[in-house]
């Protein structure tokens, strides 16, 4: 795929978790991982990182840490969730529980 170049800051503790995320992926990429490891990991800090909204990491507490990992735990109530397009133009559609994260509204 290709992309824009992009200048890859270090991130500082300051930073958010969102603001990382460029630096952590780049790491990943050039880590030797699986092709699939960088998308998939950026993809779980980028759910955690809207959790916390703009929360400078070295204020993150293992509370805060405990709490996303209750909520990946906790099901949905049945029938609710975000509704993800499967593919375009087929109207099928998939629930995924992040409906306490992002709520329909």
């Amino acid at each position: 795929m290709p992309s824009l170049p992009m200048e890859i800051k270090a991130p500082t503790t300051d930073a958010t978790i969102l603001q990382a995320l460029p630096a952590y992926y780049r790491y990943l990429l050039d880590g030797g991982y699986s092709k699939y490891t960088p998308d998939d990991f950026t993809g779980d800090l980028k759910k955690f990182g809207r959790f916390l909204k703009e929360k400078p990491l070295k204020e993150i507490s293992a509370q805060e840490i405990r709490s996303w990992i209750t909520l990946l735990k906790t099901p949905s109530p049945k029938g609710e969730g975000l509704r993800v397009r499967q593919a375009p133009g087929n109207g099928k559609y998939r629930s995924a529980n992040l409906s306490v994260i992002f709520p329909l509204s």
